[in-house]
């Protein structure tokens, strides 16, 4: 009997629990963040700009406002992000969501040690999803707007979308860059976007250090990073052979390689295999046999000085932006084992790096 009378309290009291309005907030007490850059501030703390979509724009008001008007930012200062959205918060009057988050950039001027924290922090709030996209940048970065895209996409955020559109694959997912940062044996690289008066572009990577900011590689020393990690997409090279200008167009690569320990030094056989179109040759030549085979070798020299560029720079900064130490640890090199995480980062590299490049034509061609 007794078990009969509480059962409807206990009904009750369960369809009290399943209420799922009660905490519904209008779109206008909320603040969706679509973006984070963070860099190092004063007395331990860090400088964060979280922008956000101006909650008044619409589809029929896109026209009358301004590419600057159509996101706004709120810079604090806080150690951590979860006091930063707190501060959001209490300045905001508005409850600050995070899962829709698009791309968090890192300042140059940040350690290893600071982007790890800073990652570890994103990847323990439930809420934020870790396929935004990551990268390098100045704080002020995170301002740039443009006509190409519109609310609630987000400019930065569009620039990675393109797989394609890029000549090397530099991006990089938030849980990519958290697992970079806990793996022993690679230094966390990061795409460096920067704006110009011609647009966005991103034709470095800065290379992140423990103790000290990042390092930043040149042109040359990035494409060499790019072959030597098989990022190479759509890239293009120009090349002159007895006076006449040569232009290859949609590079690939595919890179093998093999890792070993010797003597406190991280030994790598590397075979890197380029594939490219012929996209232009002198007028009226139509290369055969010898010639081709020429500007092969050619093109081959160009890639492996970029990627002795990449090592030289490797080497010199103490880092390893390629994760050879990392293979070794995966692949248990009994000559490397018991090495300390940041003796596989940072011991020097000496490579042997060889390129072979296979010309493609199509078009219409002489017979």
């Amino acid at each position: 009997m007794t078990a009969r009378r509480l059962l409807p309290l206990a009904a009750a009291l369960g369809a009290l629990a399943l209420g799922g309005c009660w905490d519904a907030r209008a779109i206008n007490d909320r603040a969706i963040m679509l973006a984070v850059a963070v860099a190092p501030g004063s007395q331990g703390r860090l400088q964060w700009s979280l922008v956000f979509p101006n909650v008044v724009t619409t589809i029929s008001s896109l026209s009358g406002i301004s590419p600057q008007a159509a996101y706004y930012r709120l810079n604090v200062q806080a150690p951590t992000l979860g006091r930063a959205l707190a501060l959001a918060r209490q300045r905001l009057s508005r409850e600050v969501y995070s899962g829709h988050i698009e791309v968090v950039l890192f300042s140059p001027g940040l350690t290893a040690g600071q982007l790890a924290a800073v990652t570890n922090g994103f990847n323990n709030v439930g809420t934020i999803r870790k396929s935004f996209w990551a990268a390098a940048g100045p704080l002020a970065l995170s301002a740039r707007t443009g006509p190409e895209t519109v609310v609630p996409e987000y400019p930065l955020a569009k620039f990675f979308n393109c797989f394609g559109c890029q000549s090397f694959y530099a991006g990089l997912y938030g849980w990519q860059l958290w697992a970079a940062t806990r793996t022993p044996g690679i230094s966390p690289v990061l795409p460096l976007a920067e704006s110009t008066r011609q647009g966005m572009v991103v034709d470095r990577v800065a290379v992140f250090r423990p103790g000290q900011p990042a390092a930043v590689m040149n042109e040359p020393a990035t494409q060499g990073w790019a072959y030597l990690t098989g990022r190479v997409r759509r890239e293009s090279l120009d090349l002159r052979y007895r006076a006449g200008q040569y232009s290859l167009a949609r590079i690939r690569d595919r890179v093998t390689r093999r890792v070993r320990w010797h003597r406190g030094v991280k030994q790598v056989d590397t075979h890197i295999t380029v594939s490219a179109y012929l996209a232009q040759a002198p007028p009226g030549a139509m290369p055969k046999g010898a010639a081709i085979a020429a500007v092969e070798r050619l093109a081959a020299r160009r890639i492996l000085h970029e990627c002795q560029a990449a090592v030289a720079f490797a080497n010199r900064t103490h880092t390893d932006p390629f994760g050879y130490g990392r293979r070794l640890d995966w692949l248990h090199d009994p000559a490397a084992a018991g090495l300390p995480a940041q003796r596989l980062t940072t011991a020097p590299l000496r490579a042997r790096i060889t390129v072979q490049v296979m010309l493609k034509r199509e078009g219409m061609q002489e017979q």
